[in-house]
């Protein structure tokens, strides 16, 4: 039995249930995409890094509020996911 704020909005308001789990994954996915290209570019700017593998240019380039927005959109999908208790097959499966 699932107790508290999601199991409530999982009873009184299913299809707004629904469609933030089908949100949460996306919102991650697009956090950690976005992180890894901007830590990619300064990462490249290393020496060592620089002369093995070159320069990473990001091909993305976001305003400070927009960046704000995904990151705190990604805290709260992950958030979520953990509140949620329920299996994602892309989330959760973790090798043996």
């Amino acid at each position: 039995m699932r107790l508290g704020g999601q199991a409530r909005l999982e009873r009184n308001h299913p299809a707004l249930s629904r469609m933030i789990g089908l949100l949460s994954p996306i919102a991650l996915f697009n956090g950690v995409a976005l992180l890894v290209l901007q830590l990619l570019e300064p990462i490249s700017q290393i020496p060592p890094v620089l002369e093995r593998f070159g320069a990473f240019e990001s091909p993305l380039h976001l305003p400070v509020w927009l960046n704000i927005a995904l990151g705190v959109a990604a805290a709260l999908a992950s958030t979520e996911r953990a509140l949620r208790l329920r299996y994602h097959r892309l989330l959760d499966n973790v090798a043996d």
